[in-house]
């Protein structure tokens, strides 16, 4: 079943009281950057023999040392804003954090881009904590999920900002999985319902990806369509940016080849431009939006997998496997087997949607 328009508004009412944002205890979860990791995996190399391992894989080390240094400046500019604020706060790098530490905290707040806000949002299991987004290297990083930094401004000016009142809640809708089947198993959980929440994109599809996905999906209560394909992904409006987007995408080059063969001349190519551009945009949309967009890879359209649609919204999607070494994947992080006989219920739950912020204009 689909979102009201009424269930939406009511939460959005809900929520209305928590414009003042005075928070007590605040967890920040911080990104472990690629120099942390080189130096821990080569732990009893010197410096000068890490630089050589690297530049024989065409990294810099003195380069993988300047982002981090840029990564723990904005790090302890987020902490001194909390200290001057007299905020008692918890430090912890991504992945050693609990949902202890989740639960001491009143507000989140994630340092370090988009993949670092996926993790972090993962133990949250609903919208009365925040998750704040600081991007921590917008240089290196386009932080579609971490507040928008204005033009000029710091991280100490957003933060004040912030804690002045001078923001927007933005709730994120994700994506809830029930996974049945004998085929559906996973030794950390209960095999019916997954302990994590979409808020990207769940991707389906064999393990080897020059193997043939074989799915049997149904799109808000159709009937069952056989499809075969790369894979199939499916989104919310926080990951209709993303994967998704490049997935169904089109480029000026194939709208100009059906124009041509339309017998239409664009010499200029401002008609392609702007066909390509409309559509393209078409696939975008509100983060809060209470649907999802499903997006077949590589679809095989032939005979009885003649699929009507390969890229549209839905409410509800169920897709039954007929794969051999396939998992289900959660924002590119978690995985489930998912084969022949296992079966995927998805669905938005408004209860599920997770509060972040927006900074006002």
């Amino acid at each position: 079943p689909g979102l009201s328009v009424m269930h939406c508004s009511n939460l959005c009412r809900r929520f209305s009281d928590f414009k003042a944002f005075c928070p007590n205890r605040v967890l920040v979860l911080h990104k472990l950057t690629r120099y942390e990791f080189e130096r821990q995996r080569y732990r009893s190399r010197s410096h000068s023999e890490l630089a050589k391992i690297l530049a024989a894989r065409g990294s810099s080390l003195d380069g993988l040392y300047y982002r981090y240094r840029v990564h723990r400046n904005s790090l302890d500019e987020i902490t001194d804003v909390l200290r001057e604020r007299r905020i008692e706060m918890r430090i912890k790098q991504i992945p050693d954090f609990s949902e202890g530490d989740i639960e001491w905290a009143d507000t989140v707040i994630s340092a370090g881009g988009d993949g670092n806000m996926l993790v972090s949002a993962s133990k949250i299991r609903n919208g009365d904590k925040p998750l704040v987004g600081i991007n921590t290297d917008p240089e290196r990083s386009q932080g579609q999920l971490c507040v928008r930094r204005k033009q000029g401004s710091s991280i100490r000016d957003d933060l004040n900002m912030i804690f002045s009142g001078n923001f927007q809640w933005k709730f994120r809708h994700r994506i809830h999985v029930e996974l049945t089947g004998c085929n559906a198993a996973d030794s950390r959980s209960n095999p019916n319902f997954l302990p994590l929440l979409g808020l990207n994109e769940i991707f389906v599809g064999e393990s080897d990806p020059s193997s043939t996905s074989y799915f049997e999906v149904s799109v808000d209560g159709s009937p069952r369509q056989k499809q075969k394909s790369s894979g199939m992904v499916v989104c919310t409006g926080s990951g209709s940016s993303a994967w998704a987007y490049n997935i169904s995408r089109i480029t000026e080059d194939q709208v100009n080849a059906i124009l041509e063969m339309a017998g239409i001349r664009d010499v200029s190519g401002e008609r392609a431009k702007k066909i390509c551009d409309k559509y393209n945009q078409s696939l975008l949309y509100d983060a809060s939006d209470p649907r999802m967009t499903y997006s077949i890879r590589d679809c095989i359209a032939r005979g009885i997998f003649a699929v009507e649609k390969q890229c549209s919204f839905a409410n509800r999607i169920s897709i039954r496997s007929r794969c051999w070494n396939a998992k289900l994947v959660i924002d590119g992080n978690w995985f489930w087997t998912f084969n022949d006989g296992s079966v995927a219920e998805l669905e938005i739950n408004a209860a599920n949607a997770l509060r972040t912020i927006d900074l006002e204009d």
